[in-house]
């Protein structure tokens, strides 16, 4: 009952159930073993007690949960205690010291924020096996002292700290440990090398985002560490050629964004790693080698310097789930044979040197296509390939032709539809209609006529969206790990006159339409104002006449509008002042004329949104606007005052050029070259 009061002294969250009765075995995140009147408290699952958002209301911000951890000392049997994630709590001015939890075989105690104080007492629980310690913030060098006692430790999760120095050898060499984590912190220097006939038993080493640096490790420096299944080593500075010995390791490597180069695989050709090899942003160089076999799920070698055409044999890797050349100069065509990748979910052959027609293949699994960013070409007409779960199609940036009909009969759970930068031609069909894209991208093509009036309906209902809206529900886990943790590419999209780029949760982050620099013709359809959660919409650079719909003023979410260089008519609809999240607008280049709204966001809106409108003018500060003067194709510098707008000044004007005119009269009668004309009277008096 003593942390329940110390929970409820600092306004945390106490689990309701404790306080009834007299069992503390039936309550709530408590279990007991044995039996009868010799049950005693086991686990404890103390986990999230404490509500930061109360506490910092109620105690002016200082966010500190304080209880005295002397009560653990009576639960003599404790095995299991997890008391994470109750950021920022203060375990007392003596931590652990002195507990006497000689059985305690699981402790978590990340996400507090503690101080490395609390290392030293660890060094007493000699029963413990697990662990963590993540996300605390701690730094120094790591007490290898304290984890020196800890002889019965199987995991040890040290990542997202500060601890500095280099990575001990006695910490790899821990009897019975299996998996240590030290990710995420500043370590410094290479992997130790061990010159003793001593062996590790670790199995998982994970050092990814240190400041690691030298040589790779040669395949005699891993002797001790010959048990290793995943080695994770990415965002380091290590440097140098891999050892062939690592891609026969049974499960996971990761060595991507790092200084590695040389050749890829080392003259390796048999790849027995079995789940994933990660060698992406690196400076491997070369050919990928003939006759690559193995039961690799995931392959990424994106961002390096990989050159040569890919021999035919390299499709046969048929096991492969996610594979990312991307950001190469790899070149050649596409054979055929890639539609032997009859598993695959994820591939990125963007930004190569390829060529040729793309292969028609026909695949359930491909969940994500990108070709982006090559000079693939050929006529897509009569359909390409057939991948009813494609959920992202990027096409962007080739030469390819034909029209976009059959293409779009093929693509049934679009998401992102990017197409731009091609030699697409013809037009818009009604079929584009029937999906539920959240981007779509057709910019800088050669589509032409009228825009479908149903593509205002292309965005299905947001609750919809929402709900399929995990872009990963048709991916299996491994794709959907990959793009979340390591598809650094994302995807682009262009608005707001810039190029973004969006990662895996862009469901909550954009959506939009770009069909700018086409032929498309006619009236703007009224039905795009339906599209009320588009953010982005560019149909700039085509020949749209007639006037802008009123009806987009319904787009309540939209950031950026371009409707510039094409021929619209008549006015700004005042109604698009009520778009208060708009960003970007732009009209210019157009025929439109009228006012120029100045409420809402357009008060914050420069000329250069307008220009190009002769007839299309400022409003005056009494609500109207002049006809006269200069339009928005001639407007005066940004910051200067227009006569018209200020009365004052325009009195001012009037009166100046009204005594000017009799000046310039005066002098004409007086002047002998005027009296002839002029009585004398005038101005002789």
């Amino acid at each position: 009952m003593e942390i329940r009061s110390s929970l409820d002294r600092a306004n945390a969250t106490a689990p309701r159930s404790w306080g009834r009765g007299g069992d503390s075995c039936s309550w709530e995140r408590v279990n007991c073993s044995g039996s009868g009147s010799s049950r005693r408290v086991s686990h404890l699952h103390l986990s999230s007690l404490y509500d930061i958002s109360t506490v910092s209301s109620t105690h002016g911000g200082q966010l500190f949960w304080r209880f005295n951890t002397t009560v653990f000392s009576a639960f003599s049997e404790l095995q299991f205690m997890d008391l994470s994630r109750n950021y920022p709590s203060s375990l007392g001015s003596n931590g652990l010291v002195g507990l006497n939890l000689t059985k305690l075989q699981y402790l978590n105690l990340s996400g507090n924020w503690l101080q490395e104080s609390i290392l030293a007492p660890l060094g007493e629980l000699v029963s413990l096996q697990v662990l963590d310690l993540n996300s605390n913030g701690m730094g120094g060098v790591l007490p290898v002292a304290v984890f020196k006692n800890l002889r019965n430790m199987r995991e040890l999760n040290l990542s997202d700290n500060q601890f500095n120095g280099s990575l001990p050898k006695s910490l790899l060499v821990l009897p019975h440990l299996k998996i240590l984590d030290l990710s995420q912190s500043e370590l410094v220097g290479g992997i130790p090398i061990s010159s003793s006939s001593e062996q590790a038993l670790l199995e998982v080493l994970n050092l990814n985002n240190n400041h690691m640096s030298g040589a790779f490790p040669t395949e005699q420096a891993f002797q001790y560490l010959r048990n290793i299944r995943e080695l994770h080593l990415s965002s380091n500075q290590f440097s140098g050629k891999l050892s062939a010995f690592l891609f026969s390791l049974p499960h996971i490597e990761r060595v991507s964004n790092n200084q590695l180069g040389g050749s890829v695989f080392g003259g390796v050709n048999n790849l027995s790693v079995g789940f994933a090899l990660h060698l992406g942003s690196n400076k491997f160089e070369g050919t990928l080698p003939r006759h690559l076999s193995g039961r690799l799920a995931i392959l990424s070698l994106y961002d390096n310097k990989l050159s040569g055409e890919l021999d035919p044999s390299f499709w046969n890797l048929s096991s492969l789930g996610v594979l990312n050349l991307s950001g190469n100069r790899i070149n050649g065509s596409i054979h055929p044979k890639i539609c032997n990748l009859t598993s695959i979910e994820y591939l990125d052959l963007s930004d190569n040197d390829f060529n040729g027609p793309i292969p028609r293949c026909s695949s359930t699994s491909l969940s994500s296509l990108n070709l982006s960013g090559n000079s693939l070409s050929g006529d897509i007409s009569h359909g390409l390939f057939s991948t009813p779960n494609l959920l992202r199609l990027d096409m962007r940036h080739n030469k390819l032709t034909g029209n976009l009909r059959w293409l779009l009969e093929a693509l049934d759970n679009i998401k992102v539809l990017s197409l731009g930068w091609n030699e697409f031609e013809g037009q818009i069909t009604p079929n584009l209609c029937k999906l539920c894209p959240r981007i779509i991208d057709f910019a800088h093509n050669k589509l032409s006529g009228s825009l479908p009036p149903c593509v205002g309906r292309t965005y299905c209902d947001r609750n919809v969206v929402e709900t399929d809206s995990n872009f990963f529900l048709l991916f299996e886990v491994i794709v959907e790990s990959y793009i979340m943790f390591y598809d650094t590419r994302g995807f682009t999209f262009g608005t707001k006159g810039n190029q973004y780029t969006y990662g895996y949760n862009f469901f909550d982050s954009m959506s939009g339409i770009d069909l700018s620099g086409n032929m498309l013709s006619g009236e703007m359809p009224w039905e795009l104002g339906n599209l009320s959660h588009i953010k982005s919409l560019n149909l700039s650079n085509n020949f749209f006449s007639g006037q802008i719909p009123a009806s987009f003023a319904n787009m309540s979410e939209i950031e950026s509008l371009d409707l510039s260089h094409n021929e619209l008519t008549g006015s700004i609809p005042s109604q698009l002042t009520r778009l208060w999240m708009l960003e970007v607008f732009s009209v210019a280049y157009n025929n439109l004329s009228g006012c120029i709204p100045n409420s809402g966001q357009f008060g914050s809106f420069t000329m250069d949104s307008y220009q190009g409108n002769s007839n299309l003018h400022n409003m005056s500060k009494a609500g109207g606007c002049s006809s006269h003067g200069s339009g928005a194709g001639d407007m005066p510098p940004e910051g200067s005052d227009r006569i018209e707008d200020d009365p004052v000044l325009y009195a001012v004007s009037a009166a100046s050029f009204v005594l000017a005119f009799l000046a310039t009269v005066v002098s004409m009668v007086c002047h002998p070259v005027g009296r002839h004309v002029i009585p004398k009277s005038w101005c002789c008096g």
